[in-house]
């Protein structure tokens, strides 16, 4: 029974894989295409290694393709080229823009160049519990997010399962800002001549203070009492 159920979980993802890829082979060289949603193009058709972003697209540019190579196509915009995924010219659904709505990472997660499985990618971008994310579009099951990196979002393509971000108690957001004239310490309990504007990422230390990372491997502790948690995009 095991192994019939096992090789119908084979055949089906033999399937899936096979619907995927052949999406792919309808494009064409020379042929162009409008992108469906925002997209940062690199300088190689890879998530991992390329120096990226090369040029930034927008939902709506015409984009010629050059090169297939995968599922990565070679494009050219306003004679600028550069590698992108072809779900950004092949999605068949229309992709819904967001206004800054703020969530939080719910439990630690890989996310994703576009809003999919991305099994046959090895996308190493992973996101911590409690993080603040952004969210600016979604498809489907999937949001298109923004990550805080300290003093500005970080802008890219990030898509993360729907049900992986929410709404958490105070006491799991781990970003946000110092309140002003408030006491740092170091780790050795020592006062902290630095002063710290930035937003900055902490964890539960013990009931009375909380351990922060800032800017510049900056570490030291405050008072849970001064740490102001983002709960909105206003607070960005």
């Amino acid at each position: 029974m095991k192994k019939a159920i096992v090789g119908i979980l084979v055949l089906l993802m033999i399937v899936a894989l096979y619907f995927y890829h052949s999406k792919n082979r309808s494009l064409q060289v020379n042929q162009e295409y409008i992108l469906v949603y925002d997209v940062s193009a690199n300088d190689e058709a890879d998530y991992n290694y390329a120096d990226y972003p090369k040029i930034m697209l927008n939902k709506g540019d015409r984009a010629l393709v050059k090169s297939i190579e995968g599922h990565f196509v070679e494009i050219e915009v306003n004679g600028e080229r550069g590698w992108i995924n072809d779900w950004y010219i092949t999605a068949s659904k229309p992709v819904n823009l967001v206004s800054n709505e703020i969530k939080y990472v719910l439990d630690a997660t890989i996310l994703k160049p576009f809003p999919e499985e991305a099994a046959a990618f090895n996308y190493d971008e992973v996101i911590e519990s409690g993080k603040v994310v952004v969210i600016q579009a979604e498809y489907e099951g999937w949001y298109c997010v923004q990550i805080l990196r300290y003093s500005e979002p970080l802008y890219d393509n990030y898509w993360i399962r729907k049900d992986e971000v929410g709404i958490v108690d105070d006491e799991d957001i781990r970003e946000g800002k110092i309140k002003l004239n408030a006491e740092l310490l170091t780790l050795s309990g020592k006062t902290m001549s630095e002063k710290i504007e930035s937003y900055i990422i902490v964890e539960a230390y013990n009931d009375e203070y909380l351990k922060f990372d800032a800017p510049g491997g900056i570490m030291g502790l405050i008072k849970i009492s001064d740490f102001l948690p983002i709960k909105s995009y206003d607070e960005l």
